[in-house]
């Protein structure tokens, strides 16, 4: 994938990160941050997502 990165289009949103908080539009961010959420729930804390990004 990151080969093909600066081939793409389009810009990359970030939806979180390790310095900041809730990126782009509300329902992405919103999409991205409960994802984290269920992951760290799920795995009991084992599993932690950080520095969100989509196109």
């Amino acid at each position: 994938l990151w080969l093909l990165e600066p081939m793409c289009s389009t810009a990359v949103t970030k939806f979180g990160g390790t310095h900041q908080y809730k990126f782009g539009p509300a329902l992405q961010s919103s999409t991205a941050e409960a994802f984290v959420h269920y992951v760290y729930e799920f795995s009991t804390g084992a599993i932690v997502y950080t520095d969100i990004q989509g196109m």
